[in-house]
């Protein structure tokens, strides 16, 4: 025996019961109708008839079927069946305790043998949920000997067992009787419904005749009970066989043993229309209670056998909508909403409601807030959408995953969702918080003259592609002059502003000019500084400043080049009398034409014979007078 996310093994006594069956299903395909897998339950053996079909062999090597050879080619399905295996030879059996009825609510269990012809040596079962969510059940048994006809029952409960209980049966468990008749080669289904008092037929007598009943199978049991109508399943929503031909181990992959004629059996179920489950109501079933009977197909003959299963059966499924941020963890809100809503009462979800929630990424806030999970989700297709972006965010990815026949597609921000029972999809959002950079470019980094033009130019270039234009103002200062760059970090003067400009995710704006013509800037070394304060969509403020080498926003203003002719007033190289009076006069002049009038003062020495070169004075000398102002003559020259 395992404990319930195990298999439990046992025999089961219970009260006789009062139903006679004689309806055959007719076998005329392998497969039941609209199974997704074109499961071969009809055929009464193991083996792939066709390829693109499935039958048991197909899982073999799986988990607890037979390791006796690679698994068959064409097979539509590998995967996911589970099979029990046989009783342990010492010990005796796990049983119901002595005593105990068929409409006893919380089965114990006990350990006794029963006779080989009752013992279920293997049962094995596979679900699936086709496109319209109909779930299909397969199941195969194997007993010890040949028994005739092989009946049992398969309990389908909303609760599962313990060690040493099969645990407590509730309200909408169901249970189905299936008898192999005429040989094996017939098969008929029955259904009950277990009732308890919150049941609107309970008490009612046999005037309420819906499934489940008012009143109880076994008549003189009280509720709860298995209720008294035992419904026939059509024909049409099952097919099975058991083996009328004997088995080979080497084609038996669930316990590669070899069985005689009717030693194995087979059928499937589409379980959805058989149970007639609601598609707007959710029902799990997470343990099925396989049962074997000790008279064949006679439904009055005690069941025996136990052995369980935990297989989740759902009709109903699960979506999960998780929110990321770019970097994670920004406490931000995002909205989102969803067509699920609506389509059952059932639905559960961690946030608000299925139609409208919101989740945030943020670090410091509750766990499970970037994450909202819906349980009891119908089959059937949905969507989920996230809302528009916050300022500051753009929308980055959607990706998705689904299991358990469950499938998702995505649009954009659209999650396309088609859920079955059991299934599981998993959509994670993720936004990137929108960041720009600041680069700056001087027009001129020189050397240039006093009144020639420079700007500055900023360029704010926002990420993610996509999320928009940058816009706002840009602030512009100047700091200078200084022998060096050293930047503009902080103060200067204003340099004018310009209003951002661009198209996509980049935008530029220009200073004012500088050094201009009519203000122009003294010799020395100048830096711009660009200071942007960001916008809704781009929110932190950039600042960007020349930094040591003056790259990109620090220029020179260069000294204007000069030269200086003098004429001494007896004429260049002439002569004069002793004593006569002599002058000088010095002529300054630009070397550019445009680049302004020359300033300032003159000094003018003389040098005696000594001190003179070639008739030339180029340095010493004693100076004459006091230094002499230029005047301006013409453009750019000036003379004392």
């Amino acid at each position: 025996m395992r404990l319930p996310n195990g298999r439990i093994r046992g025999r089961l006594l219970a009260t006789v019961l009062g139903l006679s069956l004689g309806i055959s299903g007719s076998l005329l395909v392998f497969a039941v109708t609209g199974s997704p897998s074109n499961f071969e339950s009809a055929d009464g053996n193991m083996t792939l008839q066709t390829s693109g079909n499935t039958d048991w062999n197909c899982f073999v090597n799986s988990d607890g079927f037979a390791h006796n050879g690679s698994t068959p080619s064409g097979c539509h399905v590998t995967t996911g069946a589970t099979q029990t295996s046989a009783d342990s030879t010492s010990g005796g059996e796990i049983t119901w305790v002595k005593g105990e009825k068929f409409d006893t609510l919380n089965p114990l269990l006990e350990s006794k043998s029963t006779p080989p012809k009752d013992d279920f040596v293997n049962v094995a079962a596979f679900t699936e949920t086709a496109s319209n969510g109909d779930i299909y059940f397969y199941g195969a048994q194997i007993r010890a000997v040949n028994n005739g006809n092989a009946s049992g029952n398969i309990e389908f409960d909303k609760q599962s067992g313990t060690a040493t209980s099969l645990g407590s049966r509730v309200a909408g468990d169901r249970l189905i009787a299936y008898d192999f008749i005429n040989g094996g080669t017939g098969l008929v289904f029955h259904l009950l419904t277990w009732i308890d008092s919150t049941d609107p037929c309970a008490g009612q007598g046999p005037a309420c005749t819906n499934p489940p009943g008012g009143t109880c199978f076994v008549k003189s049991d009280p509720l709860p009970c298995w209720g008294a109508t035992a419904v026939l399943v059509q024909s049409s929503l099952f097919d099975g066989q058991s083996n009328q031909s004997a088995i080979a181990a080497a084609d038996n992959g669930i316990s590669n043993t070899a069985l005689g004629v009717n030693q194995f059996a087979e059928f499937g179920v589409n379980l959805t229309e058989a149970l007639g489950l609601s598609a707007t109501t959710c029902v799990a079933f997470p343990q099925q209670v396989w049962e074997s009977r000790s008279s064949g197909s006679s439904f009055t003959s005690s069941p025996e056998d136990i052995e369980v299963q935990n297989v989740q059966i759902r009709n109903c499924g699960e979506v999960v909508v998780i929110k990321h941020t770019d970097p994670r963890g920004i406490n931000q809100n995002f909205s989102y909403t969803s067509t699920i809503a609506g389509t059952s009462t059932q639905i559960s979800c961690t946030h608000a409601t299925a139609a409208s929630f919101t989740l945030n990424d943020g670090g410091t806030l509750p766990a499970g807030s970037n994450t909202q999970d819906c349980t009891n989700v119908p089959a059937g297709s949905s969507t989920v959408t996230e809302g528009a972006d916050p300022s500051g965010f753009t929308f980055e990815s959607l990706s998705c995953t689904s299991s358990g026949g469950a499938s998702v597609t995505t649009a954009g921000r659209v999650a396309n969702i088609t859920m079955v029972g059991g299934g599981l999809v998993t959509c994670t959002y993720v936004n990137q918080q929108n960041s720009a950079t600041l680069a700056t470019q001087v027009s001129n980094a020189g050397p240039v003259f006093p009144g020639v033009t420079v700007n500055d130019t900023a360029t704010v270039t926002g990420t993610p592609t996509g999320a928009g234009t940058p816009s706002g103002t840009v602030t512009f200062s100047l700091c200078g002059p200084t022998a060096t760059p050293t930047g503009c970090a902080t103060g200067g003067n204003s340099a004018g502003s310009g209003s951002l400009s661009g198209s996509g995710t980049t935008a530029n704006a220009t200073s004012g000019d500088v050094n201009t013509s009519s203000s122009p800037l003294a010799p020395g070394v100048y830096c711009f500084r660009a200071d942007w304060p960001g916008d809704n969509n781009y929110p932190t403020a950039l600042s960007e400043f020349g930094g040591v080498n003056g790259t990109n926003e620090c220029f020179t203003v260069r000294t204007i080049p000069t030269t200086t002719t003098t004429t001494p007033s007896v004429g260049s190289g002439g002569t004069t009398l002793f004593n006569s009076a002599v002058t000088d006069h010095a002529v300054v002049q630009a070397t550019l034409s445009g680049d302004g009038t020359p300033t300032g003062t003159v000094t003018f020495f003389i040098c005696d014979p000594t001190q003179t070169t070639g008739g030339a004075c180029p340095t010493g000398g004693t100076q004459v007078g006091t230094p002499v102002t230029t005047q301006a003559v013409s453009p750019a020259t000036t003379q004392p």
